[in-house]
């Protein structure tokens, strides 16, 4: 059977082949035969209705072949997908997710975003889009000839070309048309600078960076991953108004056992009604709804101090920790309710204000 794999990979848009800002994620899934593709993009300046290609890439003699996996559409600010396709057959090109590099997404007006997790660089002016499987695409040689000299609006225009063959229309899956001097930018940005990114909990931030590592990549034990003390003085002076009763909404549930975490409640996003107005916001949170999708539940319980805590169900490695200090929940606590295959399953957690009265 194959592995299992599970893993997140960062979105940076890409202007005249410069690697930009950081605006969003793909959590790639895989499990037996099937692959899962999950795309969350967010750009300000998307217009809604506009068509996004979705390619899966190899690497070919330095260029970036790309399978097209599929194809949605933006809606303001942002694009959000989620695909499935064969793990050993991905797009168009049939290309494995073991071969695959990273991913390439391209709209109809130019846009240009890319991803990797092979450590080599993405660079626009190298990518070309493979044709379907059984077609004969080019030899890398001649590819690596032409492909270098040629003008990238004459690339530009010969893509079009083939999409009006294979649809019968007009679909412009390529990067903007001017590129002077592409090299692209090969400078990871740091942690701190993705967390920036985020667009939930912009002040979480500082309690985020404090509950990172320094970015080297370990993996610390969940045991010891968030284990200084939350006593009263940790504890922001707005959340520790615990004198509210203690809410009645949600299912009761008792994930830890061990007294740390007490009263604690299975709720779903509608429970946000209850919650106070500052922390409703959490119900847009990427991580959240995403941990929510997943295990069809999320967590509400309250410390010993008296602190609410709200949590996320999810797996602990450090590409989820990386993604919950981003969207805002640095701790972590381990629970046999939580079951993920080849990693410890428990809850991503933060504190919340009290409840609302009643």
């Amino acid at each position: 059977m194959a592995k299992y794999r599970r893993f997140v990979a960062y979105v940076y848009e890409y202007q005249k082949g410069k690697k930009g800002r950081n605006c969003g994620f793909i959590r790639v899934e895989a499990w037996e035969k099937r692959c899962r593709l999950e795309v969350h993009l967010h750009c300000p300046g998307l217009i809604p209705g506009v068509r996004c290609s979705v390619f899966g890439f190899v690497r070919n003699a330095g260029l970036m072949d790309g399978s097209l996996i599929g194809v949605c559409r933006t809606e303001e600010n942002k694009a959000d997908c989620v695909m499935e396709t064969e793990r050993e057959n991905m797009g168009e090109a049939k290309i494995s997710l073991d071969q695959m590099g990273g991913m390439i997404l391209t709209t109809e007006n130019g846009a240009f975003f890319g991803t990797e997790w092979d450590d080599q660089p993405v660079r626009p002016e190298n990518f070309r889009r493979m044709k379907p499987a059984g077609e004969e695409n080019e030899s890398a040689g001649e590819r690596k000839t032409a492909g270098m000299a040629e003008n990238p609006e004459d690339r530009q225009d010969n893509e079009k070309t083939e999409e009006k063959e294979e649809t019968g229309q007009e679909e412009g899956d390529e990067p903007e048309e001017e590129r002077d001097d592409l090299r692209g930018e090969t400078e990871e940005q740091t942690e701190e600078d993705a967390r920036n990114q985020a667009e939930e909990n912009p002040d979480q931030a500082e309690e985020d960076a404090g509950s990172r590592k320094n970015g080297t990549g370990e993996t610390d034990d969940p045991g010891e991953e968030k284990k200084e003390k939350l006593t009263a003085q940790s504890v922001p002076e707005a959340v520790q108004e615990t004198k509210t009763q203690d809410p009645e909404f949600g299912e009761e549930f008792d994930p830890f056992g061990d007294g740390e975490i007490m009263d604690c409640r299975k709720i779903r996003p509608e429970d946000f009604r209850y919650f106070c107005p500052r922390d409703c916001a959490l119900r847009n949170n990427r991580f959240l709804q995403y941990g929510f999708y997943s295990f069809g539940h999320l967590l509400f319980g309250k410390l010993k101090t008296g602190a609410y805590i709200l949590g996320v169900p999810g797996a602990y490695d450090q590409q989820e920790r990386f993604m919950a200090n981003m969207f805002g929940f640095p701790y972590f606590k381990q629970s046999g309710r939580i079951s993920v295959p080849g990693n410890k399953g428990g809850y991503w957690y933060r504190l919340v204000n009290a409840p609302k009265p009643g």
